[in-house]
């Protein structure tokens, strides 16, 4: 999937935003993005996005609007069945515009033509907003992950289930 140009989104104000897969390459760009969309105790280093990158399994989307990123989503299959979000981020000036939604849209068709069938991901227990986006996106709190971000920092483990052929579960 990397690499490869997926079209063109029509977001709410109907400027087109360009879909594309995501490459190391992207590392500091999205690592930078990262630091403006989260708190620094959850952020990533841009290390650690490489590691994502480059790790089996892993792939992502990234949107660009004139050339600048304005959101990418990273994940990873698991296993057979099972796939992750590893990160959503969305600028916050483009929030509220059907990004995230676009986003999280081309990867769970994504994993499910691969063979998925569950998507895991993890949120910050505070993070309300990203709680009611994945919330109205069928997913569903399964346990409180005690210490996920560090000491007194939880996280809740919201799991969806996805249909094959590509198709999301509604």
């Amino acid at each position: 999937m990397s690499n490869l140009d997926l079209g063109y989104v029509q977001d709410e104000t109907d400027v087109q935003v360009e879909l594309f897969g995501v490459s190391p390459s992207q590392i500091f760009e999205m690592a930078e993005l990262d630091r403006v969309c989260f708190k620094e105790e959850t952020s990533y280093p841009p290390w650690t996005f490489y590691f994502f990158l480059t790790a089996p399994g892993s792939d992502g989307f990234s949107l660009y609007r004139d050339g600048s990123l304005v959101g990418f989503i990273l994940f990873r299959k698991e296993s057979r069945s099972v796939g992750s979000i590893i990160t959503i981020d969305v600028s916050p000036w483009e929030r509220g515009k059907g990004l995230g939604s676009r986003l999280l849209l081309e990867t769970e068709r994504a994993l499910a033509e691969s063979g998925v069938r569950q998507v895991l991901l993890q949120v910050a227990v505070e993070n309300a907003p990203a709680i009611s986006f994945y919330e109205g996106k069928n997913y569903r709190k399964k346990k409180e992950l005690g210490g996920y971000y560090g000491p007194g920092k939880s996280a809740y483990l919201m799991v969806k289930k996805i249909f094959d052929r590509g198709s999301p579960s509604p």
